[in-house]
C-alpha cells in the first residue's frame, strides 16, 4: 500500500518540444548571413531548422481577421483558426497567388 501512495505524490515532468527564440539564436542567424554572402533565405532556414512562412499574404489576412474579432471582444476557438485559412485559400485571389495552396492540408 505504501508503494502506491508514493507514486501518487510524484509529478509528471514534461519536456519542451519547441525552444524559445532568444537573442543568442537570433544573433547566430544574423552572423551566419553576414559571413556567408552567398547564403539565401532558404539555405539559412535549412541550416537553422526554421520553418519559413509559406503563404505570407494569407497569414496577414488571417492575422487581420483575428485582430478584428479580438477588437470586437468575440471568442475565437482553435477550430475557427483552422477553418478560416481554408476558406481564404479557396478564394480566387489566393489560388492565383499560390497555385499549390489547394494541395495543402
Amino acid at each position: 500500500m505504501r508503494h502506491n501512495q508514493t507514486n501518487l505524490k510524484q509529478a509528471n515532468i514534461t519536456r519542451k518540444k519547441k525552444g524559445a527564440w532568444n537573442a543568442h539564436k537570433k544573433l547566430a542567424i544574423v552572423t551566419y548571413l553576414e559571413k556567408n554572402s552567398m547564403a539565401s533565405k532558404w539555405s539559412t532556414t535549412e541550416q537553422f531548422n526554421i520553418i519559413p512562412k509559406q503563404y505570407p499574404l494569407l497569414e496577414i489576412k488571417l492575422k487581420v481577421w483575428v485582430r478584428s474579432l479580438c477588437s470586437k471582444q468575440k471568442i475565437i476557438s482553435r477550430h475557427m483558426i483552422k477553418t478560416k485559412p481554408k476558406q481564404f485559400a479557396s478564394q480566387l485571389c489566393f489560388i492565383l497567388l499560390y497555385p499549390t495552396i489547394s494541395t495543402c492540408k
